[in-house]
Formats: structure tokens, C-alpha cells, sequence
């Protein structure tokens, strides 16, 4: 996960496959990413941040990454609501309405670009994440693919 506000951002992933790649026979390196019902694990998210806070703050420790990192998972839900609408009617680039922040929200907003975000890091598990390189529009979300 990488925490921010953009598209899948701050929406941790539910699972993670080591040693598969989509397509491959050679399942010695990669990993596959999978978001699935990604705002039930959102919603697990928010409950380890809240604890996190409630330890560090009870121990005069400082909280702002915590709060900061809070912040940006919650937007993550709004995101998701305010892009609901115009998602389910067709239009994955809709523009987000905060008219439309009603309670009726898509699963997740994970694009297959999201790969790139882990471009720079060390390797995950035992290699990169990649786009399925058959598919190269699906990263396992439900958003795109």
C-alpha cells in the first residue's frame, strides 16, 4: 500500500501471492497483489491506525504520522464514495462529485498503474509487483480489468 490520495492509494491490499506471476511458468520471483473486498480490509486498516493512536498517545509519544496516515485512509472511503456514481454508470474517469458523498460507495479505485508506485522500493517478498503482463489492464482489483 502506499499511503496518499490518488487512485488506490491509502486502500491497503488484502492478500499477497509470493512466487507467481500471471501468465508465467517460472514462479521463482513476483508477486501477486489482490484488493478483493478492499473496504472491509479499509475498515480493518482504520481499527489498527485508531489503536496505534490510542497507544502512542497514552504514552506521550507523537501521533501525526499516525493521524496523518488516519486521515489519508479515511479520504480514501470518501474517494471511493464520491467516484461511485459515475464508476456504475460507465465513466471510470469521472470527475469526483462531493454531491455524491452518500453512503453508496464501489469496492475500490485500484488502477493497474498502481504498480508503479513500488517502481523504487526494495523488492517485494521475493520480487516486483507487476501488472498481469497477459492482461496488463488487471492487478486483481475490482476497480479496472
Amino acid at each position: 500500500m502506499k499511503i496518499g490520495q490518488n487512485d488506490g492509494e491509502s486502500i491497503p491490499a488484502s492478500v499477497i501471492i509470493p512466487h507467481r506471476q500471471y501468465g508465467q511458468t517460472d514462479q521463482s520471483t513476483g508477486s501477486i497483489l489482490q484488493w478483493r473486498d478492499a473496504t472491509i480490509t479499509l475498515g480493518y486498516y482504520w481499527i489498527v491506525l485508531a489503536t496505534e493512536y490510542k497507544l502512542l498517545s497514552e504514552n506521550n509519544q507523537d501521533v501525526q504520522a499516525t493521524l496523518n496516515e488516519l486521515y489519508y485512509a479515511m479520504q480514501a472511503f470518501n474517494r471511493l464514495d464520491m467516484k461511485a456514481e459515475g464508476y456504475l454508470g460507465g465513466d471510470m474517469n469521472a470527475p469526483l462529485v462531493t454531491s455524491d458523498l452518500n453512503g453508496f460507495f464501489i469496492r475500490d479505485d485500484v488502477r493497474h498503474q498502481i504498480a508503479q508506485n513500488f517502481e523504487n522500493d526494495p523488492p517485494f517478498m521475493n520480487g516486483p509487483i507487476q501488472p498481469d503482463p497477459g492482461r496488463p489492464n488487471q492487478m486483481r482489483a475490482d476497480f479496472e480489468g
